[in-house]
């Protein structure tokens, strides 16, 4: 397959839109709502890149050598252009895998001079899957998360926007084919200034669960993830995430750039697979602290991780 040549490069993801197909009936709506934002799609197949229509096949010349051929070209022109964001990606699926944490980070690495409202959004891809009496088909698109229409986002050059999404796993999926992909994708109409870069997908993640994981976190003694709070900066109040692979004594604590303690959020056990804390820029007398940098500290399970985070009035 074209994409093969180009791990690490693309994040394929097939959208099959027509009807009795089961790739389409498993989850139509959501493959409607990606087709209204191309404002339809009535025939296929139909190829787009970062978003962008490049060629469709259906009735129409090049043949798929020279289409293809067509492709290879323009990806290696256009993988080589530089993001102005970046998405670090890490994900967790339960201990009984009947679901998966994803965990995700937006950041705004350069000026973002076409679209600072862009839309975020999470698929589950099965990276091959044969239903009887139909061939096997390779990135097919599964589920979406929050829905079709994705989360629209506010950022600017510096920010870092933190996600923690999940999605379940349904008994028909592939366990070893599940891919998380993740990407910023430009507003279709008038908000974006350059009419060129609507509908552009400025940066994807993608990666297997299995590779990602290994196993469930559940089942991994001694493991433990600090997840980046979010939002940040923030004004009134952020929330921390952290997932633990087995029960255990936790502490996390909020520390000014001196060492000072400022607040100590988390003092007891908690079990395994992912938690949230909600701290609201208070120290421990309950009083409001001061603008600037903090740190918090979770220590667990013999681990110490820390992140950065800012208070801004």
């Amino acid at each position: 397959m074209v994409f093969d040549d180009y791990s690490g490069q693309v994040a394929p993801i097939e959208w099959h839109y027509w009807g009795g197909d089961p790739f389409y009936t498993f989850r139509s709506l959501e493959i409607q709502a990606r087709s209204a934002y191309y404002g339809g799609i009535a025939y296929v197949p139909h190829f787009r890149y970062d978003g962008k229509k490049i060629q469709d096949l259906y009735g129409t010349s090049p043949a798929y050598p020279e289409f293809f051929l067509f492709f290879r070209r323009t990806l290696d022109s256009l993988a080589a252009i530089p993001s102005p964001y970046r998405i670090n990606l890490a994900q967790y699926p339960s201990e009984d895998w009947d679901s998966v944490y994803v965990s995700f980070d937006v950041v705004a690495v350069d000026s973002l001079v076409d679209d600072t409202t862009p839309d975020v959004y999470l698929a589950v891809v099965e990276e091959y899957h044969t239903y009887p009496g139909y061939p096997e088909w390779d990135y097919s698109f599964r589920d979406m998360v929050p829905d079709g229409d994705g989360e629209a986002i506010t950022i600017q050059k510096g920010d870092s926007l933190h996600f923690d999404w999940a999605y379940p796993i349904d008994p028909i999926y592939n366990l070893d084919a599940i891919i998380s992909t993740v990407w910023v994708q430009n507003d279709p109409d008038g908000s974006v200034i350059n009419p060129k870069m609507r509908n552009k997908v400025m940066q994807a993640a993608s990666a297997k669960v299995t590779d990602v994981s290994g196993v469930a976190i559940g089942e991994t003694p001694g493991a433990v993830w600090l997840g980046q709070s979010s939002p940040n900066p923030f004004a009134s109040q952020t929330t921390i995430s952290y997932a633990l692979g087995q029960a255990g004594k936790v502490k996390l604590s909020v520390y000014a750039p001196t060492g000072r303690l400022v607040s100590r959020l988390v003092d007891g056990e908690a079990g395994p697979g992912i938690h949230t804390v909600t701290w609201d820029g208070q120290d421990g007398f309950g009083s409001r602290v001061a603008s600037g940098v903090y740190y918090y500290k979770l220590e667990a399970l013999n681990e110490v991780l820390t992140g950065r985070m800012v208070v801004v009035k």
